[in-house]
């Protein structure tokens, strides 16, 4: 396993990567939207993908899935009911982004990365305390 310190700098540069695709994507007329989008939908899953990790490395949990990381991160105070709420339709958009594809779905992933995009953002800035 690696140390949890590089894998929150991982995460935050993973952060990094998808806010530039947030931003590419916020032109809609723009001839490339589509691979912007999609673009948005991977960086997303791969963020996702380092959340959950890095939450397990700071947390008390014999969890091995993402669901049941979030659950101990929320009963351990990490995460509050709104978090909670907001990683559990991550998991859900994460899922669904993984094994359906369909242009309405993807729209609607990526609108909600804008909100996922800032609450992974906060979650850094209370691993890195």
């Amino acid at each position: 396993m690696e140390p949890a310190g590089s894998r929150i700098d991982l995460f935050e540069t993973a952060l990094e990567r998808l806010e530039e695709s947030l931003e590419l994507l916020k032109d809609k007329s723009c001839r490339e939207y589509t691979q912007f989008r999609d673009s948005v939908i991977q960086r997303f899953e791969f963020s996702f993908d380092l959340l959950w990790k890095c939450l397990r490395d700071s947390i008390e949990t014999d969890s091995a899935s993402p669901r049941g990381v979030f659950k101990d991160a929320f009963l351990q105070g990490l995460i509050d009911d709104f978090g909670h709420k907001i990683v559990l339709k991550m998991l859900d958009d994460r899922n669904d982004s993984s094994h359906r594809y369909d242009e309405g779905m993807a729209e609607e992933i990526a609108h909600n990365v804008y909100k996922y995009h800032e609450f992974m953002n906060e979650i850094v800035d209370r691993l890195r305390k």
